[in-house]
């Protein structure tokens, strides 16, 4: 696996702090990365552990990203999130609010956005705590079934009643 230029870009600038920053690819697979090695982990079943142990989770999309899941995910076990405005990103997160949001291929940006969360660490449990919320609020079974109930519920009330 190789690093996409934005994650080689970034580590140089965290010599301000000691970072390892975790990158994963599309087969599950972890990948952390340090000044000194990189590590591939292989499959892992205990990603929402590693999740919620992180400090800050990075989507540093550049191209296309569909709906994230990731996203959710790491919002869902308290994790702020610092992504890119590409994809299905700006509809998950709200700049400011529930994560922080920077444009593609802008590694100062990201950077900027990551070490204010990691500098002001009230902040950044707060974003993800309204993060946490929307994802209980849209992305839980209990919320999908309360939409599904409630088309059912239009569809029954709207239907009008046969002749007999």
């Amino acid at each position: 696996m190789s690093l996409s230029s934005e994650v080689v870009q970034l580590i140089p600038t965290f010599d301000v702090m000691p970072i390892a920053v975790l990158v994963t690819d599309c087969d599950g697979s972890i990948c952390w990365v340090n000044r000194s090695f990189t590590q591939l982990t292989g499959f892992r079943r205990d990603v929402p552990e590693i999740m919620a142990a992180l400090d800050v989770l990075v989507l540093p999309s550049i191209k296309s990203e569909a709906s994230s899941q990731v996203i959710p995910q790491a919002l869902a076990v308290g994790t702020p999130v610092v992504a890119t405005t590409v994809g299905g990103s700006p509809e998950l997160i709200r700049d400011g609010v529930t994560g922080r949001l920077v444009p593609p291929s802008d590694a100062p940006a990201l950077a900027a956005a990551i070490l204010a969360l990691l500098r002001n660490p009230d902040d950044a449990a707060a974003m993800a705590e309204r993060g946490g919320e929307m994802v209980r609020a849209r992305y839980t079974l209990d919320a999908a079934m309360e939409r599904t109930v409630a088309v059912y519920d239009t569809l029954l009330t709207a239907r009008s009643p046969r002749a007999a």
